[in-house]
C-alpha cells in the first residue's frame, strides 16, 4: 500500500486540464476572500487614520464651532470613502479633584452627546491627567458592509482618540454659532 501511495505522489503524467479544473475553484475562493478580508482592514485603518487626524486638527485650534464640528465631519466622510451614515462625537474632559468631568460635548447628525455620568464608559482610554487637565476625544462611529458576499457580517467601525489641546491649555467651544436650516435648492 505504502509504495502504491509514493509511486502515485511521483507520477509526472497527469492531465493539465484536470488539475485545473481541481485548482482553479480554490485559487478563485481564496483569492475573493483575501481581497474582501483586506477591504475591512483597509477601511478599518482609513477610519482610524481620519480620527487622528481630526483629533489632531483639533488640538491645534483655540476655539470651534458647530460649523468646525460639522466640516470635519465631512472631512472625515472623505477621507475614508464612506458612503454610509458616518457619526462622529467630540468631547472635552477635565479631570477634576474627584474624577472626569465633561466640560463640552458636540456629536453630529443628532446623536446622544456625552455628559458626565457616561464618561465612566471611556475610563479606560483616558490617559493619566493632572488635577485641573484637559483632553479632547474624538469618537467615531462608521458602518462597513462587505463588498462581496461571503457570509462576512457588517462591522461597526468605532474609533475613540484621546488627544491633548497644543497650544492653549483648553479648546473653547463657541455655542452662540448654530447651523443654519438646512439649504434649499441646488449649488
Amino acid at each position: 500500500m505504502r509504495k502504491s501511495i509514493v509511486s502515485f505522489w511521483r507520477r509526472e503524467d497527469a492531465a493539465i486540464s484536470t488539475e485545473t479544473v481541481i485548482i482553479m475553484p480554490i485559487l478563485f475562493v481564496t483569492l475573493i476572500l483575501s481581497f474582501t478580508f483586506f477591504d475591512a482592514f483597509r477601511r478599518y485603518n482609513l477610519s482610524l487614520k481620519a480620527a487622528y487626524t481630526i483629533g489632531d486638527i483639533l488640538s491645534r485650534r483655540p476655539i470651534v464651532t458647530a460649523w468646525d464640528f460639522e466640516g470635519l465631519a465631512n472631512l472625515y466622510e472623505f477621507l475614508t470613502f464612506e458612503n454610509g451614515e458616518p457619526w462622529l462625537r467630540y468631547s472635552e474632559v477635565r479631570r477634576g479633584d474627584v474624577g472626569y468631568e465633561v466640560e463640552w460635548s458636540y456629536a453630529t447628525d443628532g446623536n446622544a452627546v456625552r455628559d458626565t455620568n457616561s464618561i465612566s464608559a471611556l475610563l479606560a482610554r483616558m490617559p493619566v491627567m493632572a488635577v485641573g487637565e484637559r483632553v479632547i476625544v474624538v469618537e467615531t462611529y462608521s458602518t462597513y458592509t462587505p463588498p462581496l458576499n461571503i457570509e462576512l457580517p457588517t462591522q461597526n467601525f468605532e474609533n475613540i482618540i484621546v488627544t491633548r489641546p497644543r497650544f492653549a491649555s483648553f479648546l473653547e467651544f463657541d455655542q452662540s454659532v448654530a447651523l443654519p436650516a438646512a439649504p434649499v435648492g441646488t449649488y
